[in-house]
């Protein structure tokens, strides 16, 4: 299993220079600064509050969408693994029921019985390999969305 628990410090480590805060500050004065308040600590007091109550918001959004975006590539990855594993079901019972006896591009070279049996233990080896692809993808994708159900995302 893959290890997803979105609880871990995982965005302690993000730094935002004051840029990214004063402009915050400036879209949103009206929640800063009560009008007609002059008292520089309770001012400070308020930004503090504001650039924290902010962060937890964009952490959370980040969080989100970063999840959103690992998921999708996990569903494109398993997309692609199943129908690998389809075709190499496939290439199995082709060359298992001789099916290769019917089409043309076989009758001018023919198939050995030796070919027919590496094919087939071909055929079998990718099914088993993408059978465990498979199962780790969807264990990661499993994986994500119990540590997403068991998280607060983040507090403040």
């Amino acid at each position: 299993d893959y290890d997803c628990d979105f609880n871990k410090s995982f965005f302690e480590n993000i730094v935002f220079g004051n840029d990214f805060f004063l402009d915050l500050f400036k879209e949103n004065q009206n929640k800063l600064i009560k009008q007609g308040t002059y008292d520089l600590n309770e001012v400070m007091e308020l930004n503090e509050q504001f650039k924290k109550e902010t962060l937890v918001i964009f952490m959370n959004d980040f969080k989100k969408e970063f999840v959103k975006e690992y998921i999708t590539k996990i569903d494109d990855i398993l997309k692609e693994h199943n129908k690998e594993l389809k075709y190499a079901i496939e290439d199995e019972q082709f060359y298992q029921n001789r099916e290769y006896l019917n089409h043309k591009e076989f009758l001018d070279d023919p198939v050995s019985e030796e070919e027919r049996t590496e094919c087939i233990q071909d055929a079998q080896e990718k099914q088993e390999d993408f059978k465990v692809k498979i199962e780790l993808y969807e264990s990661a994708k499993n994986s994500i969305y119990n540590s997403l159900s068991n998280s607060n995302l983040v507090s403040a």
